[in-house]
């Protein structure tokens, strides 16, 4: 049997094992007291590096010590740091290991001779550390709870790191939240009606579905389950009936055999991940995370929630607690595995003001091997080119920065938005979706927005393989410019799913044409224009002298003359 995804011992390590065997959840401020996040320049030893500035700082926590204890001091040259690794795991996702620093004193003799520990001098020697190298991502999360020379001042090993050439960056974990959301009216007159052929987008349970254009764009294609979302969240409640059948399926894992099938590291990890309490249940004990994933791709069977996707996989990333707190770690982790498994994209409805080194560079891993990343712009009502809240407003190619709307389609009063930072819009106010364990609720906040967009994305990668470039280009060219989003956004729109899903169809036409020798080629350019409130194709002529052979791209048909 393959080892445990942390064995309990190394739970320990991680400032979370004394509630190991515990229902209470342990604390995320506890969690990121004591790790650090870094990264390595291009060509450098990684784990070279790392054992130098832990060494460095072990030795520099212990002369405080001594000084704080009113103890003589001693010089670093007279102190050497002995190393123990203890390898852990190493698969396709991380490496894990085990790292042991003890203090020992050379000889006053100058020969070299080690005269063994300083423990009998009543000091804490012993050093633990558990460093897990996020592989995708290049970034190592160092584990110091176990160390406590060190952990009783984390700036020490800061400074450490900072100190050698080998580091590109070293910050402490911090802890992000949720974006406030706002409760609105239950609707439950709707809630209880029939869901059948009948049912129709009237009442304010699906409007944003009649805004956005989603429920035309079912005419012309519908998602598949092979194009798949992370949701990065709260977790999500995989057995609720309207969600079911849309979960994610990781058909290289067993289920429940404790046994990491696919060697990524994970064991059982079937639906998705919990990278809070590293275990492979996805449970959602906040709910947000279950909304979410409704919107994207809820089929109603006990309630009246309605998604985006009628087919789709759906992939649960918790790394957030039942408060909605979480470590910017666990979410750098849950975006490397969102690398190691392929998935398409990663919706984000999380944030804060703080920039993050480490996530930066897992978000532009992600973007390096054309990983969408959907993020909420936030829910403070500020200006984000002058306030701005992260991981939406770092500027990587990947991005997609969403502000909400209202049932007016006008900016929704709590949104941010940003002229520079943010990038589209998206209903968000009275979103009705799943929660656990199987009912519905009415939400609003910028996190409905965004996973309206990863769905109707989701749509857009389900016609054909894109890149993420023209996923943007599709959503942000054919999106809806109210006038009171004039001047608020980088696009000043709000997703149109109907309109994109025909240019889509149109942009993916490629004609090709062999004539035998030049001829005039009257050729009929299609465009995507609005009639009877659906988006179609509308061929306008126009004559084109041809050569033998030619390509004609989004052009819809041609016939050849004389």
């Amino acid at each position: 049997m393959a080892p445990l995804r942390w064995s309990s011992a190394l739970l320990l390590l991680i400032a979370a094992g004394k509630f190991a065997h515990s229902e209470e959840e342990p604390s995320v401020e506890d969690i990121v007291r004591h790790r650090l996040l870094t990264g390595f320049k291009e060509g450098c030893d990684a784990e070279a590096s790392t054992v130098r500035s832990l060494q460095s700082a072990v030795k520099t926590a212990y002369g405080d010590m001594r000084k704080r204890e009113g103890r003589s001091p001693l010089s670093e040259d007279s102190l050497y740091t002995e190393v123990q690794e203890t390898f852990a795991q190493d698969n396709s996702a991380y490496t894990q290991k085990l790292m042991t620093f003890r203090v020992r004193k050379h000889s006053e003799a100058g020969d070299g001779q080690l005269l063994g520990t300083l423990a009998e001098e009543g000091a804490e020697d012993k050093c633990s550390v558990v460093r897990l190298h996020l592989k995708k991502v290049g970034v190592s999360v160092l584990s110091l709870a176990e160390c406590p020379m060190v952990a009783s001042d984390m700036d020490v090993a800061v400074s450490a790191f900072e100190d050698d050439d080998c580091t590109s960056f070293v910050e402490r974990d911090a802890v992000v939240h949720l974006y406030p959301t706002f409760e609105g009216p239950p609707h439950p007159e709707q809630a209880q009606q029939t869901i059948g052929p009948s049912k129709t987008f009237d009442s304010p349970l699906a409007y944003w579905l009649e805004v956005t254009g989603v429920d035309r764009a079912w005419s012309r294609h519908s998602c598949v389950r092979d194009v798949v979302v992370g949701v990065i969240d709260t977790g999500v409640a995989t057995s609720h009936p309207d969600l079911r059948s849309n979960m994610w399926q990781n058909e290289y894992e067993v289920p429940g055999n404790g046994i990491d099938d696919d060697r990524n590291g994970y064991v059982d990890d079937v639906n998705g991940y919990d990278f809070y309490l590293k275990r492979p249940a996805v449970t959602d004990g906040h709910g947000h995370g279950t909304h979410v994933a409704g919107i994207i791709g809820a089929v109603p069977t006990t309630t009246a929630a309605r998604g985006v996707c009628k087919n789709v996989s759906i992939a649960g990333l918790r790394f957030l607690d039942s408060q909605g707190s979480g470590a910017t770690s666990d979410a750098i982790e849950a975006i490397n595995y969102a690398i190691e498994m392929d998935f398409h994209m990663t919706s984000n409805s999380w944030g804060g003001p703080d920039v993050s080194s480490g996530l930066l560079q897992a978000i532009k891993r992600a973007s390096a091997v054309d990983q969408l990343f959907v993020a909420a712009a936030g829910n403070s009502g500020n200006n984000a080119d002058t306030f701005p809240e992260y991981p939406a407003a770092y500027r990587v190619e990947n991005i997609i920065s969403v502000a909400a709307t209202d049932e007016s389609d006008r900016l929704a009063n709590f949104s941010n938005y940003g002229k520079h930072a943010v990038h589209i819009a998206a209903p968000g106010v009275f979103i009705y979706s799943t929660f656990p364990p199987a009912t519905a609720k009415t939400l609003s906040g910028t996190s409905m927005a965004t996973p309206v967009i990863s769905g109707v994305a989701a749509m857009l990668l389900s016609i054909r393989p894109m890149a993420v470039s023209e996923v943007k280009e599709l959503l942000f060219g054919t999106a809806e410019r109210p006038r009171s989003l004039k001047d608020k956004l980088i696009t000043n729109g709000r997703v149109n799913a109907a309109f994109a899903m025909c240019m889509a169809d149109l942009k993916g036409q490629t004609r090709e044409f062999s004539t035998g020798k030049p001829r005039t080629l009257i050729a009929f350019k299609a465009e995507c224009r609005l009639r009877r409130s659906a988006w179609n194709p509308v061929a306008s002529e126009f004559l084109l002298s041809a050569r033998e052979s030619m390509s004609l791209e989004a052009l819809s048909f041609g016939v050849l003359v004389g």
